[in-house]
């Protein structure tokens, strides 16, 4: 063969080279080291195989190289060369692969769920709520919500069947199987036709027609992860393999692996035996929950180590179970692969289907009081909406409480019409508590405090008449007061970092789980009532949860906060209907462009599936047709440019925050903008305006930012610079305020050492703490309007750039500890800013005003005060002031 009919893209400095009439792989020095012509021709597979073992790229970077071969060879390639059967192999693995990673993270998710039904069935937790989940109008799964555990979503796709796969027929139009669909292969005058594709309800599309003909799957298997109980009642990891029998899943030494906790328990929870004592699980404790004549006995607790505790007695059995091993699938050089230990270790189950193969779940049902599952070996689960009875208290926390005094929580218990039940307490040694019952589904708890308080809980257990059912429920005293901001979070799946703030009286440290450090971090801020929770970014398919708990020295847990976290050519794409955009472009697609731009209408889901597309840049949002977005919903987001819809109304709360955008354009239309709406976006840069429509700016709103260039704030209808809005900014040149703006809070613009001048505007009334303290650029004067009042402490706190004079407003009434001061950290060593003149126009001194600006080792330069009021501000400077004069304003 000559080289004139060797063709295609020369790849790694022309290592290798793709043959028209076959591969060969060939050396530098044009020695063929592997070849393969027409008539012995390597499957793709193959080739995709070889390429990827021999330059150490992954399939999917290998897929685009192999494609871009493939286009070139077919425009340069021989004149009677066929590429019908090439492109057949091209389309249908793009396809087949799309639908197999499609339905790997099915799998993955309806794994995680089994955990968490497992846990359901072995604790007193049931539905709140069943929702369908569609794609393309046609229903896949449900998510599922429980009282106490986190929501699931269950996926029940069909069986897959074996299909057809599209050809090229004799009369240049696609066939499938032996119905010829009318479509040309290609279009007149050699043009591209339409592209075979597989739809999402497993049939051959071509172009916009569902030719009705189910897609091929490959020779190979599909595996099926379930659960099944063995006769010991503990639930275990089963697999299929393609039409094998189900077998037990096993781990390195060949023992089944648990699908709950450890010893199989999802934890037990104490309840009163017949004899009086308490019980945990099977076991008798032998303590008694009542002492004699009535007196109160000992109350389980869990201790440090996990376990229930009654008394001093460790009774060995866990309050909760251990994580068990969950299996995990992925699909690896066209196999699936089994991992049962957290992917230290892969298993080769065989050839991957292109097909959906055999569902997790042989069929769904969703009854009006349970949602039944059926999984392949014939299992059947059911989940119930709703319990045999409850009961809910109207509250279970009690702080700063009192020695002898009585505290009162309403009780409602529910269940079926006309179910008696029997409600008891049991309370600490010298701690008294009554039920008062007004009728069987109601009344009141009276509890009264000894007369020395400790932090304690009391115990509320209902049992139904039968005495078969028995639900306990706590209520906790605290001697002392603790108060959490926010209980409970939801993260984007980029990562966030939380400031939860804590008013409290006790010492406590923040606990989280061990299991959850991989992902949750924690830094506390010891004196400044917060700690903050840097969340990392979630690269799994599925939500993630966390609980932390704020615990006492005693180990008694004072607050829980729990933590949900939610699991890039210009393309131009139009969403019809709302949270449809998933269906319309895979995020493989996404990535594939640099720039996106949408029309139509868009929801939170939709953002949130942007957010998926790691390397997508830009997207353009400007003619949407909407005015709204959804708070966070660029959070965390790996964008680097948003155009906002045109007409948009509001940037929502950390619309931004901790985005990766690297400028921002605010249309007119927008009047209000969120709290940390572009807090902490650290690769921004340029300018940035606030149009004259803004009304409303929330706290912490551009705080860190990295804006180099000037701020312009433009708006005549701002009224207010909230707390830490610009704190920490980059912002250069002049900061001048808009005209009605009447109060700058605390922090407002602290640490924003670029800029070079400051106007206050002539409506300000007040200054908030430090708000523009160490904003060290600041040159040339500083005038406070006359309407303002007051002036917070280190609200200029070294604001060293200060050369010029000061002049104080008439109207100052009060101004903070070392407002106008700098250095520290001990009173010898601060002095007053370097302001060459001073001026107060008020007649009477404010008050503070002494150690806003004196210092005990400095003396003011120049101080000047009206006609006739010398005296009553040397008797605040005392001999402080170097001159002192009375000049008319």
């Amino acid at each position: 063969m000559s080289d004139t009919n060797v063709h295609a893209c020369h790849v790694y400095n022309s290592l290798y080279r793709w043959s028209s009439v076959g591969c060969r792989f060939i050396n530098r020095e044009g020695v063929q080291t592997r070849s393969c012509d027409n008539s012995n021709s390597p499957t793709l597979s193959f080739c995709m195989k070889f390429l990827s073992g021999l330059w150490g790229i992954n399939n999917d970077l290998m897929r685009k190289y192999l494609l871009l071969l493939f286009t070139i060879g077919l425009f340069t390639g021989c004149n009677d060369y066929d590429d019908g059967k090439l492109w057949d192999s091209v389309n249908d693995l793009e396809t087949r692969l799309s639908v197999l990673e499609k339905q790997c993270k099915e799998m993955n998710a309806n794994i995680e769920s089994m955990k968490v039904i497992v846990d359901v069935l072995q604790s007193n937790d049931y539905i709140t709520n069943v929702t369908v989940v569609t794609e393309n109008g046609v229903e896949i799964g449900y998510k599922v919500d429980f009282k106490v555990h986190p929501s699931i979503t269950i996926y029940h796709g069909e069986d897959g069947k074996a299909g057809e796969t599209p050809r090229i027929g004799e009369n240049g139009n696609w066939w499938v199987g032996n119905q010829d669909t009318g479509v040309k292969a290609k279009g007149e005058d050699g043009g591209q036709g339409q592209t075979p594709h597989i739809g999402s309800n497993g049939n051959w599309w071509i172009g916009t027609e569902d030719t009705g003909v189910k897609a091929k799957g490959e020779d190979g298997v599909t595996p099926v992860i379930g659960i099944k109980q063995d006769v010991n009642g503990i639930y275990y990891w089963t697999q299929k393999i393609g039409d094998g029998e189900s077998t037990w899943i096993l781990d390195s030494k060949g023992e089944k692996i648990k699908a709950t906790g450890e010893d199989g328990q999802a934890g037990e929870t104490p309840y009163i035996g017949s004899n009086g004592n308490w019980w945990i699980g099977t076991r008798d404790t032998g303590v008694k929950a009542t002492g004699e004549e009535g007196q109160n006995g000992l109350t389980p607790s869990i201790g440090n180590n996990g376990n229930w505790w009654i008394g001093t007695e460790d009774t060995g059995i866990k309050a909760k179970g251990e994580n068990g091993i969950t299996p995990q699938l992925k699909i690896e050089n066209d196999n699936w692969m089994l991992s049962v230990d957290n992917g230290a270790s892969w298993q080769n189950l065989g050839k991957a289907k292109g097909d959906k193969g055999d569902s997790f779940f042989k069929s769904v049902v969703n009854n009006e009081n349970d949602l039944t599952l059926e999984l392949e070996d014939g299992t059947v689960i059911k989940l119930p909406k709703q319990q045999v009875f409850s009961i809910t208290l109207d509250k279970t926390r009690f702080s700063d409480v009192l020695p002898s005094t009585s505290y009162e929580v309403n009780y409602t218990v529910t269940g079926e019409e006309g179910q008696r039940s029997n409600v008891e307490v049991i309370a600490p040694a010298d701690w008294k508590a009554v039920v008062q019952r007004t009728n069987d589904r109601g009344g009141k708890i009276v509890v009264t405090t000894p007369s020395f308080v400790t932090d304690s809980k009391i115990i509320v257990l209902v049992s139904d008449e039968n005495g078969g059912n028995t639900l306990m429920k706590t209520v906790t005293f605290l001697k002392g007061k603790i108060s959490v901001e926010k209980t409970g979070y939801t993260v984007e799946s980029g990562g966030e970092v939380i400031d939860v703030k804590v008013e409290t009286s006790i010492d406590y440290v923040v606990s989280v789980a061990t299991e959850d450090q991989s992902w949750i971090s924690c830094e506390t801020y010891p004196g400044e009532g917060k700690f903050t929770l840097t969340i990392q970014p979630n690269s799994d398919p599925v939500f993630r949860y966390a609980t932390v708990e704020l615990v006492n020295d005693g180990g008694f847990v004072l607050e829980k906060i729990s933590i949900t976290q939610k699991s890039a050519a210009v393309k131009e794409i139009h969403v019809e209907t709302a949270g449809t955009l998933e269906t319309l472009v895979s995020t493989e697609e996404l990535n594939g462009y640099e720039n996106v731009k949408i029309t139509g209408r868009l929801n939170t889901f939709d953002y949130d599936y942007l957010k998926l597309a790691k390397d997508l840049k830009r997207v353009d949002l400007s003619d949407l047709d909407m005015n709204t977005m959804p708070a966070s919903a660029f959070s965390g987001s790996s964008l680097q440019t948003v155009l906002l819809p045109k007409n948009l109304v509001a940037i929502p709360s950390r619309a931004f925050y901790r985005s990766k955008i690297t400028s921002i354009t605010i249309p007119e239309t927008v009047v209000e903008i969120g709290e940390y709406a572009f807090c902490s976006c650290n690769q921004t840069s340029g300018n940035l305006a606030i149009p004259g429509n803004v009304e409303s700016i929330g706290a912490y709103a551009f705080e860190y930012c990295t804006f180099d260039g000037e701020l312009t704030l433009a708006s005549l209808k701002l009224k207010e610079i909230k707390e830490y809005t610009f704190s920490g900014s980059k912002f250069t040149g002049e900061l001048v305020l808009p005209l009605n703006v009447e109060k700058i809070g605390d922090h407002a613009f602290a640490n924003c050492s670029g800029f070079s001048e400051l106007t206050l505007n002539e409506n300000l009334l007040s200054i908030g703490e430090h708000a523009f303290e160490k904003c060290s650029g600041f040159e040339g004067n500083l005038v406070i309007p006359d309407k303002v009042q007051t002036i917070g402490e280190k609200a200029f706190y070294e604001c060293t750039g200060w050369k010029g004079n000061l002049v104080i407003g008439k109207n100052v009434i009060s101004l903070g500890d070392d407002t106008f001061t700098i250095g520290g950290p001990s009173f010898e060593t601060i002095r007053p800013l370097n302001f060459s003149k001073i001026y107060f126009k008020s007649v009477t001194p404010p008050s503070g005003l002494y150690n806003a600006l004196c210092s005990y080792n400095h003396k003011l330069k120049y101080v000047a005060v009206p006609i006739g009021c010398k005296d009553a501000y040397m008797r605040v400077f005392s001999n402080h002031i170097n001159v002192i004069e009375e000049i008319e304003f």
